[in-house]
């Protein structure tokens, strides 16, 4: 599951001004700088990030019926991360303490862990293959830091604009179009002006729609790594997803 920093002094107003009074052929210029500006600011988020904590919503709908599950919770997570030639690379970390349904979805790697508490039962499987609860997963692999490179590498990325979400934070908006097939379609992502994706959008090959929101984000907190355990659910029914 792809689930989250420089400080930056410069803002989305002095992005914006820059480029206000351009013509048709600039503004495609202009749209490419900005795209650049954007990816750059996310180089250095995942340059200089190591662990995130945050509330999060994830609202899932399926678009035949019109219907949608919403969840809130807190999610903690120690980001994916290729490392240096000779190192080894960090795997992804992520646990998620929903309260509405109160469940734990655990992450590492491409493995998940959906504990559900009240039934005495524990889903799992690979994220990238289970049709109902990779959706997390998936969008909080998005979450993690990610280079610019790795960006450039896996997806035909383009800007779309500036935005505001929820809580009135100004952010860019982004579209990733995969390379490669994947378990979703296309994603969009609205990031900060740290380089952070606050927000995630992914349309899964089912059809489904995933959406992600992270707020009251705390960046390189310090996170027990004994909460990535799955001691917890020892005794719990084991169903593979």
């Amino acid at each position: 599951m792809n689930f989250f920093a420089n400080q930056y002094v410069r803002t989305f107003a002095i992005a914006a001004a820059a480029f206000v009074f351009v013509s048709a052929a600039g503004a495609v210029r202009a749209d490419g700088q900005i795209l650049k500006e954007i990816l750059d600011r996310m180089d250095g988020n995942y340059r200089t990030l190591t662990t995130v904590r945050a509330n999060i919503t994830m609202k899932k709908t399926d678009p035949n019926t019109g219907t949608s599950d919403t969840y809130v919770g807190v999610v903690n997570a120690i980001p994916e991360r290729k490392k240096q030639k000779g190192q080894k690379d960090q795997k992804l970390y992520a646990r998620i303490d929903w309260s509405k349904p109160k469940e734990v979805l655990l992450a590492v790697d491409r493995k998940y862990w959906l504990y559900r508490p009240a039934l005495n039962q524990v889903l799992t499987g690979s994220s990238d293959t289970a049709k109902k609860n990779a959706g997390a997963g998936n969008v909080l692999s998005f979450m993690s830091a990610t280079s610019k490179a790795q960006l450039q590498a896996e997806y035909d990325v383009k800007y779309a604009g500036q935005e505001t979400i929820a809580g009135g934070l100004q952010v860019w908006h982004i579209e990733l179009t995969p390379k490669t097939k994947k378990s979703y379609t296309v994603a969009d992502m609205w990031v900060d002006p740290d380089g952070f994706p606050r927000q995630v959008r992914i349309q899964e090959n089912s059809g489904d729609i995933v959406e992600i929101l992270l707020t009251k984000v705390e960046k390189n907190p310090t996170i027990d790594a004994k909460i990535f355990s799955t001691a917890e659910f020892k005794g719990a029914k084991v169903i593979q997803g």
